[in-house]
């Protein structure tokens, strides 16, 4: 990639922003103000977490303006007139993670897919060692891999999906509802670590894990160990409180 012929194009990378079927504007990608939203006009987002998240925009008010106006008869656009053709930014001075170049290609989302059960950072590694000049970030497979997630669910909903995977990877699922048909509590178990801790039973460790998960749900780890000190799972619960009635539940 020939870094300097990027940045120039990069300096005037442009958005497409149709006003009518008559008229299109081409604007800089940094045009707009930070506060804006752009899932729609009064839109607002509701926190579904007490988490306080350190969020930043590239929108920096850039005026770069261009208008586009398309010929009835021959179908074709023609430049029209030029507003503001000012940047109030220098060029990036990187297109590391910038979206028109870190989008993953076709054969590396593959790559993603066939190595979703590892860390995001290792698949990042292994797509770098592989492709030199891929410009992608940490999130962007983490993108992938929701997209990954999203597609292979074919349209369940979160429950429907679990009780699905339960049942094709042989897992012991077992599902406890609360008033208003609310789900409270989800206890998972595959028969083989079942198993492998009727051998190994003598120590059982059982600790909650803090509500990290977006449901705020805790989740109570049974955790046994080997022989030759190999832990290893037993089952997991999502729980709706930590309170004796849920412990008595889960065990």
């Amino acid at each position: 990639m020939d870094i300097s012929k990027e940045k120039e194009k990069m300096y005037v990378v442009i958005q497409r922003k149709h006003v009518d079927f008559k008229q299109m504007e081409m604007v800089c990608e940094r045009a707009g103000d930070k506060e804006e939203s752009q899932k729609r006009k009064n839109y607002k987002y509701d926190k579904k977490t007490t988490r306080v998240y350190k969020t930043s925009s590239k929108k920096i008010k850039c005026p770069f303006r261009i208008v586009f106006k398309r010929h009835h008869e021959t179908d074709l656009w023609r430049l029209y007139s030029i507003p503001d053709s000012r940047h109030n930014h220098p060029p990036p001075k990187s297109l590391l993670g910038h979206p028109a170049y870190a989008r993953l290609k076709p054969h590396q989302m593959e790559k993603v897919r066939q190595m979703k059960g590892f860390r995001p950072f290792k698949i990042l590694n292994a797509i770098r060692e592989e492709y030199k000049t891929n410009a992608s970030t940490i999130s962007t497979i983490y993108a992938a891999k929701a997209t990954i997630k999203r597609t292979e669910s074919d349209g369940r909903l979160v429950m429907q999906q679990s009780e699905w995977l339960a049942e094709k990877l042989n897992y012991a699922m077992q599902t406890r509802v609360g008033p208003g048909n609310k789900v409270t509590h989800i206890f998972l178990a595959h028969p083989r670590m079942v198993d492998l801790a009727q051998f190994f039973y003598q120590v059982l460790l059982i600790d909650c894990t803090y509500n990290t998960n977006r449901y705020n749900m805790p989740m109570l780890n049974v955790v046994s160990h080997t022989s030759d000190k190999q832990s290893f799972t037993v089952a997991w619960c999502f729980m709706e409180k930590e309170e004796i009635e849920d412990y008595v539940w889960a065990l």
